[in-house]
């Protein structure tokens, strides 16, 4: 799940080097609370499972939701031209 947009992390870091400051932070605040062998093994796990003989026994709602700062294809960016 992305918790931030495009837009916001180029407000917060608008050069490189305060994107690199941020960048720096994160993973800094990561390595408090994250265990490498449990994103490893979570990784790992989902190396070679595959979900799709049970697809079709799936029901359920689906709520998308299009943000104008969307990650992937933020308003105003060339993105959108594609």
């Amino acid at each position: 799940m992305m918790i931030s947009s495009r837009a916001r992390l180029n407000a917060a870091a608008p050069t490189n080097a305060k994107s690199g400051d941020l960048y720096n932070q994160i993973v800094d605040e990561g390595r408090k609370s994250y265990d490498a062998n449990n994103f490893l093994y979570a990784l790992e796990a989902s190396s070679d499972y595959d979900p799709e003989p049970g697809l079709g026994k799936i029901k359920a709602r689906l709520l998308a939701l299009n943000f104008a700062d969307d990650l992937i294809n933020a308003a105003g960016t060339t993105a959108n031209a594609f």
